[in-house]
């Protein structure tokens, strides 16, 4: 994607700094985390893990419970995909990091999506 990699005063007003300078290194540092934080959650080799960490959840959530499994199931993919997947000059933690939000984020819109499913289902047939 072509980003616009000049500098732009207004961006002074959006990170709340006096100098020029820091608001230029903050820019580029937006920019970047922003980038991976979409292509993380366009990811589909994420998303399906997710998924199906989702479904797994789901099905043994009477013997283990739903919160700690998908924590950490999202902790556990956010680490994986980095380590196995790594892009040159992509700092890991800052890959972990945003993988921890990404992964919260679709996770959300499955368990939004599961359960939506359930009412439209009807009364007692969900699992």
């Amino acid at each position: 994607m072509p980003w616009k990699t000049g500098f732009n005063p207004e961006m002074l007003a959006i990170f709340n700094v006096a100098s020029p300078r820091v608001a230029r290194h903050l820019e580029g540092r937006m920019i970047q985390l922003y980038e991976i934080f979409i292509d993380q959650l366009l990811d589909p080799f994420r998303i399906g893990l997710l998924f199906f960490l989702v479904l797994t959840t789901l099905r043994t959530a009477q013997h283990t419970g739903k919160l700690v499994p998908l924590g950490l199931g999202v902790l556990f993919v956010a680490a994986l995909l980095p380590t196995s997947i790594a892009g040159p000059g992509l700092d890991w933690s800052t890959a972990v990091a945003v993988g921890i939000v990404s992964n919260a984020v679709i996770l959300a819109v499955l368990l939004a999506g599961w359960s939506l499913a359930g009412r439209l289902r009807g009364p007692g047939t969900e699992r």
